[in-house]
């Protein structure tokens, strides 16, 4: 982190913005529309016309290091972007190549950028085809610029709400630095910029929720739907996904629901979409995701099956001063939520206040009996949340903590093996990972082939060779992408996988096409589950 900060510092203010899009991966801050096809056709125009077996490239971990081996092969070296331009001349090649019509003419642009060494070429095909592997994701980065400037890392996260732009933020806070501006408290959170949702860890059991939100908590039902945010300005309204996807056209019902029954002119409200199966009870997740995910007929969908949003925080609301409202406690947030709220339904709720160490005997009955109500009412269990929090934009901590009947976690799928026998056409022995909320990097923690039907293998093989960045044998390593939800029968301590955790009997329960990968389990979240004394063999 702070070899990127002094980085960040070393540039000229016209570098910075150009500078962050190539560190993300992201090659002009646009689509440059260069497929793994194209970028090879331009590999080869550089460095000569050789053929490459991709189905035995037991090295290649992705494209970049297919072209690294091409540009060794030919001799790549100097001359090129890397070896004499600067920042702005990439910028400026990569834009020519983003503007450019068809792909011999994209080829012919990207050779002459790649025309360099190897390890720059590497980097600067990852940049093409947007497979950057450096580590330096959006968090890091974020670390980075607030310490660049000396500032609070929670005010650079902050500005990214409004920005929705790294690459903005750093420019916004680099310049007040040199010029004593104040162009990053321009970002705030504003309504129709969506804010990146508060995560939550896992908790074993109730009287393991009480203890680590000592004793001052809100017990909320956890319902199996999909999270929204609304953002309500007058009779507009948008909802927002946790992936921050504009999903108002799929969900015509809960927005008019929400232009109708919010009593505020703007604000920003959080809550849960569930569907009402004919009993009453809730469908399962995947049947609401297939109406979530409906494009065609919105209003005949929301007509035949019509959803329900329930409540549970409030992010800005015209009266109050929204800057301020996430730095607010939970208790006030939800005051807030109940005065505006009115015809929408809050999420039930159980407040508890007592001694930090343990509940009385009394209080644990009474957040029992509030869990089984949720079950019984066909729901997953219980969030549990600190009295006196903040809201923590896009970061996942302790303040939040979910207490489900069946513990399950979300998880990306890194690689997969092509199966065998009946399975043989499919890739269906999936990797599953977690992310080192540290370093970005995901990392295995077991495998399994449980809890797919045969129409998801070959629809979930189909997504992952689109996602392919590799192969060794009948193993696919693919770009962390897919999530999905695991249930498992307990963790154990691993000598053999990065993360020291690995997963027993686990099996994929839902794909989770509603949460973006960064917000699977972390590493802390997943070694917090392992036994005591594995867990001081781990960390």
């Amino acid at each position: 982190m702070q070899l990127l900060a002094g980085l960040l510092r070393s540039l000229e203010a016209a570098e910075v913005r150009p500078a962050v899009n190539l560190m993300l991966g992201r090659g002009p801050g646009i689509k440059t529309g260069v497929s793994w096809a194209a970028l090879i056709g331009a590999a080869r125009a550089a460095f000569g016309d050789r053929a490459i077996d991709f189905s035995q490239a037991d090295g290649y971990v992705d494209a970049g290091e297919v072209v690294r081996q091409m540009a060794a092969q030919g001799g790549g070296g100097g001359g090129g972007a890397a070896g004499g331009q600067s920042i702005l001349d990439v910028q400026r090649g990569f834009e020519a190549v983003a503007e450019a019509r068809g792909r011999k003419a994209k080829e012919r642009l990207l050779a002459e950028l790649l025309a360099t060494g190897p390890d720059e070429a590497a980097w600067i095909g990852r940049n093409a085809v947007g497979e950057m592997r450096t580590g330096a994701q959006e968090g890091l980065l974020l670390e980075a610029i607030a310490a660049a400037v000396q500032l609070p890392a929670h005010e650079v996260r902050r500005a990214l709400i409004g920005a929705s732009d790294v690459a903005a933020v750093a420019e916004a806070a680099l310049s007040d630095a040199r010029d004593g501006g104040d162009r990053l408290a321009g970002f705030g959170i504003r309504v129709g910029a969506p804010v990146p949702p508060m995560l939550a860890e896992t908790a074993a059991t109730l009287r393991d929720a009480y203890v680590a939100l000592q004793g001052r908590l809100a017990l909320e039902w956890k319902l199996d739907g999909a999270r929204v945010q609304i953002h309500k300005d007058g009779d507009r309204v948008q909802l927002w996904s946790r992936r921050m996807t504009d999903v108002t056209a799929r969900l015509p019902d809960v927005a008019e629901a929400a232009r109708v029954g919010v009593r505020a002119e703007r604000a920003i409200l959080e809550g849960e979409v569930i569907v009402a199966g004919a009993d009453g009870r809730p469908i399962p997740f995947q049947d609401v995701m297939r109406r979530w995910l409906r494009q065609v007929d919105a209003e005949g969908a929301a007509g035949e099956r019509p959803a329900s949003v329930f409540l549970f925080d409030c992010l800005y609301v015209d009266d109050i001063d929204g800057e301020a409202m996430l730095d607010r406690p939970y208790l006030e947030r939800w005051q807030a939520l109940e005065r505006v709220s009115g015809a929408l339904p809050t999420m039930p709720r159980l407040v508890i206040e007592g001694p930090p160490d343990a509940p009385s005997p009394d209080v644990l009955a009474q957040m029992q009996r509030f869990y089984d109500a949720a079950i019984d009412a066909g729901h997953e269990g219980v969030m549990a949340k600190a009295l006196d929090a903040a809201y923590a934009p896009g970061r996942r901590g302790a303040h939040w903590l979910k207490v489900k009947a069946e513990t399950t976690l979300d998880l990306a799928i890194v690689g997969a093996d092509w199966g065998t026998g009946r399975r043989h056409k499919w890739l269906s022995n999936y990797h599953l990972a977690c992310r080192d909320e540290t370093t970005g990097e995901f990392l295995s923690v077991g495998e399994t082939f449980k809890g797919l039907t045969d129409a998801e293998f070959e629809a979930m093989t189909a997504q992952l060779l689109a996602l392919k960045t590799g192969q060794r044998g009948g193993y696919v390593s693919v770009e962390p992408r897919v999530v999905v939800e695991v249930t498992f029968n307990g963790v154990q301590r691993s000598t053999r996988l990065p993360s020291g955790v690995a997963l027993r009997f686990a099996r994929i329960t839902a794909i989770r096409d509603d949460k973006p990968a960064e917000q699977v389990e972390t590493l802390r979240g997943m070694r917090s589950l392992l036994p005591a004394v594995a867990q001081d063999q781990v960390l």
